[in-house]
């Protein structure tokens, strides 16, 4: 498993806050412009307990800010109002550390590229970050070749829905914003 993330950079682990165990926080093992850059990404969330080491999510991002803005999309979710998804994603994370597993985050940055765009009557040579989507696509079947199944939690690729108990709790978790306003 170790051979697949060669070509990732380990950004860092989930972890409780120490303030409140329903929260997750992110310990960060790079720091500086790495985790701004504003390039198309992709990156895999794994689990690791007594030396074992599982994919658990492969995603892609291009959101401005970079991997930061990626990251604090789990482990912020539940400040504000989340979509569904990041609720439980978050919610899942939270259970597998305290089940003892050891959540890690990496990423793969893809550079951009010099195009020319043109206007009405004007040309200009931007840079442009690469839209992830297809490389997302080779990374999670090269996985399924391996290993004949898609990893747990790309939902939408292994025709599942989400938890519904995390569902669940989803809408009793908005309900009770609602309810607090």
């Amino acid at each position: 498993m170790n051979e697949l993330l060669s070509q990732f950079t380990l950004v860092g682990n989930f972890i409780i806050s120490e303030k409140n165990s329903n929260m997750l926080h992110f310990d960060y093992l790079v720091k500086g412009k790495f985790l701004t850059k504003n390039e198309g990404r992709v990156y895999i969330i794994t689990q690791e307990k007594n030396g074992d080491l599982d994919i658990l999510k492969v995603g892609k991002s291009s959101a401005k800010k970079g991997v930061a803005s990626t990251i604090s999309g789990y482990y912020s979710a539940l400040g504000g109002t989340p979509s569904q998804n990041r609720y439980c994603m978050h919610e899942m994370i939270l259970n597998k550390i305290k089940d003892g597993y050891t959540i890690k985050f990496y990423v793969k940055y893809a550079e951009s590229i010099k195009t020319t765009l043109k206007g009405f009557f004007t040309e200009k040579e931007i840079m442009v970050p690469i839209d992830m989507t297809y490389s997302e696509r080779l990374f999670i079947e090269d996985y399924k070749t391996i290993y004949g199944k898609f990893p747990e939690w790309n939902f939408q690729e292994n025709g599942k829905t989400l938890p519904i108990d995390l569902v669940e709790s989803f809408g009793k978790f908005i309900m009770d914003k609602k309810n607090k306003k």
